[in-house]
């Protein structure tokens, strides 16, 4: 919308054009550019002939489960997280787990678990269906996570799922799950009113709204990116269930997400 000649016209000098990216590079580039400029037909075309590249690999599996590769990966990650967390344990006072929302110092602990978050995204289209931001959930969580909530082990990255200025949190901000029993507590980066980066040990309780955060849809990603980006994509993208009616996407609707998705790999896709 903004790129239309109307509205290049409204704003006139006001205007600024990006006419060059900087984030990708490699094949991610390249498929990007082929989306952008050549359609969706053009980008599958271009993906099956660089199937593994320098920087971009495709797996083509059955809806019946989710990818092998995805399930290696997610397990890893899962497992990486929860050690990285309990290091981040005794870099915490003691005095701290005491309270309901206190900033506590800033350690290479915390921060070494904060890049590794940020390393890896797993996007979906969509929350429920196959491949998606739900079934992950249940393979890493077991199949009632939602009604088992405070089962969430420690490691378990979590996402606000609402504007809380209060504590600081805005919704989409990714925190993780520390510690166990009466000490359980979520642990956040997140940026204080001067603008600081700075983490926050905040109690369960004091969040109104938030989900797991192994996997995001799509939509919840922009804005974020990481070093390397997993991106299921099911042959039924096209169409989500809604009040037991099928809704089919436009081709427009397919090529944005798919190229909000891809924008926000920086090494891997």
């Amino acid at each position: 919308i903004l790129q239309s000649k109307k509205m290049q016209k409204n704003f006139r000098s006001n205007s600024v054009k990006l006419s060059k990216s900087y984030r990708n590079k490699g094949d991610i580039a390249l498929l990007r550019n082929t989306l952008k400029n050549n359609g969706l037909d053009a980008f599958w075309r271009v993906l099956s002939i660089k199937e593994h590249s320098s920087n971009t690999t495709q797996h083509i599996s059955s809806l019946k489960s989710i990818p092998e590769p995805v399930v290696t990966t997610l397990y890893h990650y899962k497992k990486n997280l929860k050690k990285l967390t309990g290091n981040c344990i005794n870099s915490i006072p003691n005095e701290a787990w005491k309270s309901s929302i206190i900033e506590v110092p800033p350690s290479v602990e915390i921060l070494r678990l904060f890049n590794y978050i940020d390393n890896l995204l797993i996007l979906c289209p969509q929350r429920y269906g196959p491949w998606g931001v739900h079934k992950i959930h249940q393979l890493l969580l077991g199949e009632e996570f939602e009604k088992e909530v405070q089962n969430w082990g420690q490691g378990t990255p979590i996402m606000a799922k609402s504007n809380q200025p209060e504590i600081g949190l805005a919704n989409g901000d990714v925190g993780i799950v520390i510690g166990n029993g009466e000490e359980r507590r979520f642990l956040f980066n997140i940026f204080s009113e001067k603008q600081k980066l700075i983490t926050r040990l905040i109690n369960p309780s004091r969040l109104n709204k938030f989900s797991a955060a192994f996997a995001m849809t799509i939509h919840k990603s922009q804005g974020s990116e990481a070093d390397q980006v997993i991106l299921l994509w099911p042959n039924t993208s096209k169409m989500t269930k809604e009040n037991n009616l099928i809704k089919f996407y436009s081709v427009d609707y397919e090529k944005r997400m798919i190229y909000t998705a891809i924008t926000r790999a920086k090494k891997q896709l």
